[in-house]
């Protein structure tokens, strides 16, 4: 049984009509319903790394939510099927975007304290 047949139709619905509705998703639920979608078509994974990158840039999450979004990204990312044109530039974005903020988490843990 693939992970599509757990999902209810219904759900594949909703989660298309959200993304083609007129008003802005907040960032959680776009990356969500693109998150459901992939498991029917794997065409999306673009659209959902897409979704990620941008979350983490501006949505401005937390640093630990930022790393566990941007490792979901590459997995992603890694997923998309290497004839797809946009895999390398989606793929070295999340990379990047990874490392800046490994880099910037890095540099939070080596403030100098006040005392």
């Amino acid at each position: 049984m693939t992970s599509a047949e757990n999902i209810h139709p219904d759900m594949v619905i909703r989660a298309r009509v959200k993304l083609l509705g007129v008003d802005r998703l907040p960032h959680q639920e776009r990356t969500d319903a693109y998150r459901l979608l992939i498991r029917v078509d794997p065409r999306y994974l673009t659209h959902l790394v897409r979704s990620l990158l941008l979350w983490c840039d501006k949505g401005g999450p937390a640093p630990a939510l930022r790393a566990t979004l941007l490792t979901e990204a590459i997995a992603a990312a890694h997923r998309v099927p290497p004839t797809d044109p946009d895999r390398a530039r989606l793929l070295r974005a999340a990379l990047d975007a990874h490392e800046a903020q490994s880099s910037a988490a890095d540099a939070r843990t080596h403030l100098p304290t006040d005392g």
